[in-house]
């Protein structure tokens, strides 16, 4: 099914579907002019002719401009898809390309704002801070990973990830905490549900769940 969804689909969308979308919020002053069939250069996908436009009239987000030139400009090898076009065609698969899309176009941090974040449940700036066409409404990444990544920049995503990581595998050898910790971690990725208390507390739970097992060990050695 998923085969017969996507053959309707170049690979050229596919690779780029979230900057597509990016650029579609993105609230551009530029004139551009169309073409025969009335699309404009940002319709057409023509990123580095959109990458030339003056900054302070295409008001791209940092997060979107540094995607597209990534994606542009960026090493390609001959029938290996970069990581950028992978990050593109996974999230048409799972949905989230319109979301992310609007995430890229409002998430514009200084540098200061991308390692360290806006602050826990600070979504002001990165709603308000940077015009878009979705300057209303509770527009979220849909993404936990990228809630958190706004919360507490990389650096702090990355800290976290570390103490699962060291906590998980580094630790213990409870195969059933591992699993479950793999398959909520897969869900965050296209899931908001970490911004809600009783999804954070089933995940701390899952994550220290090799402690129960310890505390029978322990009562059975006592008894």
């Amino acid at each position: 099914m998923y085969l017969q969804f996507f053959r309707d689909y170049s690979y050229v969308y596919l690779s780029s579907s979230v900057i597509y979308e990016g650029v579609q919020a993105s609230q551009i002053d530029y004139y551009m002019g169309t073409n025969q069939d009335g699309f404009t250069q940002a319709e057409q996908a023509n990123y580095q002719y959109l990458l030339e436009i003056p900054p302070e009239e295409a008001n791209f987000s940092s997060s979107l401009r540094n995607i597209m030139e990534n994606y542009t400009y960026g090493t390609n090898i001959r029938y290996l898809p970069s990581v950028v076009s992978v990050f593109n065609i996974g999230s048409k698969f799972i949905n989230r390309s319109e979301k992310w899309g609007i995430f890229l176009a409002k998430y514009n941090p200084s540098v200061s704002e991308f390692l360290f974040g806006y602050g826990p449940n600070q979504l002001t700036n990165y709603y308000f801070d940077h015009p878009t066409k979705y300057n209303y409404g509770l527009f979220l990444p849909h993404s936990s990973v990228l809630n958190y990544l706004i919360f507490f920049g990389l650096f702090g995503v990355l800290v976290m990830l570390f103490f699962v990581y060291k906590n998980i595998f580094k630790t213990r050898t409870d195969t059933l905490s591992i699993y479950f910790t793999l398959f909520l971690f897969l869900n965050f990725i296209k899931s908001d549900s970490l911004l809600y208390l009783p999804n954070v507390i089933l995940t701390i739970t899952i994550i220290n769940f090799n402690l129960f097992n310890q505390s029978k060990d322990i009562i059975k050695k006592i008894e």
